[in-house]
């Protein structure tokens, strides 16, 4: 525990924040205490190779609270979503003025689709759903998957610095703890952000499940099997447009949509510092 403390530290500063005190416990602050290399001032925790980092930015962060607060408002009329986590930059706390709100979903794998699709109505019909024109303060459905599809091996490189603090950073708001647990499970991953809300001294925000009601089953697998058809084929034809990203994952009940991934340069710094660290 006490190097993933370290390394957690380092891929803060390499995602352009400064950790707080209170990211860590008090015995987390004695061991980091205790290596040169970290400084402590004010409030913050960084590095010595990263003086140069950006504060925090207040405004984007509170106007990023209030987004989530009208999403999980509208989300809470669609059945089918099983977990909502928040993702990306807002998890991480670097965001910027120019930030959207980077959601992780779990779906019912029996209705993926039409779940998908009544999410995407309601958040364009109430002008939350980021578009490539509009982004800022907007909500990006970016990573997909079925209940059936808790697996992310498949997405992940070998030595994936990124992704393993990517996953330990999910903030989870959904009521359905079993679920939580047994993706953290299979993943192997650990919920080291849990103090999201502490942090930016706001309430806890919970997502309570619905489901679609059993009489309408029929109806609906008829329309998820058009869903599905329509929605594989779009999201093939735009990743084949756009060159095969490596960030692009689509198959059955698994949507991963980040057009640039960073990953491959974010890891060879973090290997870089890291051995820089460890070799003094």
């Amino acid at each position: 525990m006490k190097e993933y403390l370290l390394n957690y530290l380092l891929f803060l500063n390499l995602s352009g924040r400064y950790a707080y005190f209170s990211d860590f416990s008090e015995q987390d602050l004695d061991y980091l205490k205790s290596i040169p290399k970290v400084i402590f001032k004010d409030k913050y925790i960084y590095l010595d190779s990263f003086e140069d980092l950006k504060m925090i930015n207040s405004y984007s962060e509170d106007r990023l609270y209030l987004t989530l607060k009208r999403t999980l408002k509208i989300l809470s009329f669609v059945p089918g979503i099983k977990q909502i986590a928040i993702c990306n930059s807002f998890s991480f706390r670097t965001q910027h003025l120019n930030s959207d709100l980077d959601l992780f979903l779990i779906l019912d794998h029996r209705f993926f689709y039409t779940t998908r699709f009544l999410m995407i109505l309601l958040l364009t019909i109430f002008n939350l759903k980021r578009t490539s024109k509009k982004y800022v303060n907007k909500v990006c459905l970016s990573f997909i998957i079925s209940d059936k599809n808790l697996n992310l091996s498949k997405v992940r490189f070998q030595k994936d610095f990124y992704f393993k603090f990517w996953l330990d950073n999910l903030v989870f708001l959904g009521d359905n703890s079993e679920l939580k647990n047994k993706f953290l499970n299979i993943n192997h991953a650990i919920e080291f952000n849990s103090n999201f809300f502490i942090n930016l001294n706001k309430l806890p925000l919970k997502y309570k499940t619905l489901n679609f009601r059993k009489k309408l089953y029929f109806f609906l697998k008829i329309f998820e099997k058009f869903n599905k058809f329509y929605q594989l084929k779009r999201a093939k034809l735009k990743y084949n447009n756009l060159n095969r990203p490596l960030g692009i994952y689509i198959r059955d009940g698994f949507l991963k949509f980040h057009n640039k991934d960073i990953r491959v340069e974010f890891n060879k710094k973090f290997e870089k510092y890291l051995s820089s660290i460890f070799s003094d």
